[in-house]
């Protein structure tokens, strides 16, 4: 139970100290034949009123927080996936910093660094830790993944944890897989920021192929390998699919007579078969007399 929250609640765990873990008390109530069942989880420092409760005075800034996420997605809706995914991207990178001092110092207590709350606080003092940056990614695609859509527009988004190997040493590191055009990526929106080794984007979206128990990316003089169990990721990384070019024409060109302006049979080698003028022009809705009709060749038939 305790993986499933925070593996499906990015947001919602945020006051939590897992490094304190939880704990389970289970009772029966004989008459009624009735079991309660209760948990305990031990709140962050940040938020603790005692160690099972949260002080809701400070736990008030995460409405706000989730509010400033929620006007992002909504800021990027009619986007096409890949352009929101990069939108998010690019906000979490603009909103927050890498929190080297939380990362190195094994005396800061767990909290807000590893959280979400920070990238959306609008405070650039306040920065997180990769588990942060994959935290706030999540959510976003989960927020997105919300809104009224096709199936095709869906990009579903998880976190992975585990560890990646540099030229320089082996730490643990969390990053996201999402899956966008029935696909599985890596996305290390961390390692992606200004300064880091994947800052022109290597590691955003990526594929690649499993081999010596990680995914490994080549980046310059650089080298760096994901280890999370087998990720099942694309062989190539995504590239966002072009556009269909459809045919603008309202009548039927001829060989005399050809619509420059339209990218189908303007192009070079355009061929007479491929204009849709004729079809064109019973597209929408006419009208005769005090009827509508669907088509125009409704109309006339």
């Amino acid at each position: 139970m305790l993986e499933a929250l925070l593996n499906d609640c990015p947001f919602e765990m945020y006051w939590f100290d897992k490094t304190e873990g939880h704990g389970c008390q289970v009772s029966y109530l004989k008459t009624e034949d009735l079991c309660f069942v209760e948990f305990r989880f031990v709140a962050a420092d940040a938020y603790s009123n005692g160690n099972y409760c949260v002080n809701t005075t400070k736990t008030a800034a995460a409405a706000t927080a989730a509010a400033k996420a929620k006007s992002v997605v909504a800021e990027h809706k009619d986007k096409t996936p890949y352009e929101k995914v990069v939108a998010y991207r690019d906000y979490i990178c603009g909103a927050t910093s890498y929190n080297t001092a939380a990362a190195e110092n094994d005396s800061t207590p767990y909290g807000d660094p590893w959280q979400l709350i920070y990238v959306f606080d609008g405070n650039a003092s306040t920065n997180v830790v990769c588990e942060g940056y994959a935290k706030a990614f999540q959510y976003l695609c989960d927020l997105d993944s919300m809104l009224e859509k096709t199936d095709e527009d869906d990009v579903l988004c998880i976190c992975a944890e585990g560890a990646t190997t540099t030229d320089e040493k082996t730490e643990g590191h969390m990053w996201n897989v999402v899956t966008i055009g029935g696909q599985n990526y890596l996305v290390d929106v961390t390692n992606t920021d200004d300064g880091m080794i994947g800052q022109g984007g290597e590691l955003f979206l990526a594929g690649g192929t499993y081999e010596n128990g990680g995914y490994t990316y080549v980046i310059g003089s650089q080298t760096i390998t994901y280890r999370c169990g087998d990720l099942d990721l694309a062989q190539t990384t995504y590239t966002e699919p072009e556009a269909p070019v459809t045919c603008t024409c309202k009548t039927k060109c001829t060989e005399d007579s050809v619509n420059d302006a339209c990218t189908v049979c303007g192009a070079v080698n355009a061929e007479l078969k491929d204009c849709l003028g004729a079809e064109q022009a019973f597209v929408g809705e006419a009208q005769i007399g005090d009827t509508v009709y669907p088509t125009l060749a409704e109309a006339i038939a």
